[in-house]
């Protein structure tokens, strides 16, 4: 239970600007593709987390990105998890709204986890859950990502309201 979500928003924060500032080479370390890869899938996580309590308001709950997919070619396993362009057709881009309950279980879910880098800077992930992997794969920014992560960790709720129906069923909001 989140009694405190300081606890959790601050490593949001953390994250978003690792993310933004990280860079790869040649010369990268595992340690470093480990790191980007902990920080997205525990990240998501925290998200998804905070998401299910009222120390995040409604507004955000509710955000929608507009995400890119590639539709799979192939039947995709765990021998070829790893080989895009075989496995999606990535030269046709179809767009889509999410919102960001969405995204958490993609990336919690993910089967396929693939970052891409340009320039030396994470410029998203490709990415689909064990359920998304035969139809589509996504691609997600980074940007996208670290619009999720600071909306989540910069968002304070200054009102709260639950009721209990007859059933014994809370609901509630948060602004």
């Amino acid at each position: 239970m989140i009694s405190s979500s300081y606890n959790w928003k601050l490593p949001l924060a953390k994250s978003a600007d690792y993310l933004a500032r990280v860079r790869v080479g040649d010369s990268t370390n595992d340690r470093v593709l480990v790191r980007i890869e902990k920080e997205l899938l525990l990240g998501f996580y925290s998200v998804r987390r905070l998401l299910e309590t009222y120390t995040v308001t409604d507004k955000t709950k509710a955000l929608y990105l507009d995400i890119v997919w590639h539709k799979a070619i192939r039947v995709v396993d765990y021998l070829n998890l790893h080989r895009l362009e075989k496995n999606y057709d990535l030269t046709v881009r179809h767009g889509e709204r999410r919102d960001i309950s969405y995204l958490c279980n993609l990336f919690i879910h993910s089967y396929v986890f693939v970052p891409e880098f340009t320039d030396m800077k994470l410029k998203g992930v490709f990415i689909a859950s064990d359920r998304t992997r035969q139809s589509r794969c996504y691609f997600i920014t980074r940007a996208q990502i670290c619009k999720i992560f600071r909306a989540v960790a910069y968002d304070d709720p200054c009102e709260i309201t639950l009721t209990r129906d007859a059933s014994g069923q809370i609901s509630g909001s948060a602004r």
